[in-house]
């Protein structure tokens, strides 16, 4: 899942036909876990209160897509994804988070040094 944050909320991109935009429209209370998988994983558990943001999304999905590609691939991918399905930005303002960093180790869990 491709995130951007913005303070103080998490911006994700999506379809308006997508199980995560019509769960948002029927209950705003969310969880998202956002994760990195692998020799020691590191992540968070964000509770919160999400709403569908329809303003300026192509800009706003650009931008998350940025975090993960050059510029001009971020806005194509962008351009080309709203071509196939009407997009929408899931803004959500977090309540509580809870993150873990297991880089450092963890009994039973070892870390290669």
């Amino acid at each position: 899942m491709y995130y951007v944050y913005e303070l103080p909320d998490i911006l994700i991109g999506t379809q308006t036909t997508s199980r995560k935009a019509r769960n948002v429209a029927r209950d705003p209370r969310v969880t998202a876990l956002f994760d990195v998988v692998g020799d020691a994983p590191v992540g968070a558990l964000v509770y919160g209160t999400a709403e569908l943001d329809r303003h300026d999304v192509l800009a706003k999905r650009a931008t998350i897509f940025r975090r993960y590609m050059d510029d001009e691939a971020a806005d194509g991918f962008a351009r080309s994804l709203a071509d196939s399905w009407e997009p929408v930005i899931i803004r959500v303002r977090p309540d509580r988070i809870v993150s873990w960093d297991y880089r450092k180790g963890f009994p039973g869990f070892p870390v290669d040094a």
